[in-house]
């Protein structure tokens, strides 16, 4: 296996990871509307589960790009791009990094979407408790429970 194949592979294998991350975070959406707990629990234990396998595709698929940085372009140490790198391989090859890379790209941005989704969800609903405590203590002055019994 070339490395190509292998930085190849590892693009592909980090996308399908995203794709499960992706899948977590939609269920933790779920679990926010229907007011879930465990299964926001379970939704957010599984995504921890899958962030270390992420992490160490991450650190696999950099150590592949120092590797193909420092010897395709030593003078552009650092400053790795897959656009540049495609550039220097044949059609076939360059095809292959670029589509592996469009779609780890189109994954993460879809993460960042569903988790600021997630992210005002949970605001929204932080607020709807704090401004319902507020009603119901008619602005913090009464006590919520009564502890003299």
């Amino acid at each position: 296996m070339t490395t190509i194949d292998q930085f190849a592979d590892v693009l592909k294998t980090e996308s399908e990871v995203a794709d499960a991350i992706l899948g977590t975070l939609y269920e933790q959406q779920q679990a926010i509307i229907h007011f879930r707990d465990g299964a926001m629990m379970a939704a957010v234990e599984r995504e921890r589960q899958l962030l270390e396998p992420m992490e160490s595709l991450e650190r696999e698929r950099e150590k592949l790009c120092r590797a193909f940085d420092s010897t395709t372009r030593p003078e552009m140490s650092g400053k790795f791009s897959l656009s540049g790198l495609a550039r220097q391989l044949p059609r076939h090859e360059a095809a292959k990094i670029l589509g592996a890379g469009k779609i780890l790209k189109g994954k993460v941005e879809q993460i960042m979407t569903v988790n600021n989704q997630n992210k005002m969800l949970l605001e929204h609903s932080l607020k709807f408790v704090r401004q319902s405590l507020q009603i119901m203590t008619s602005n913090y002055t009464k006590k919520l429970i009564d502890t003299t019994m």
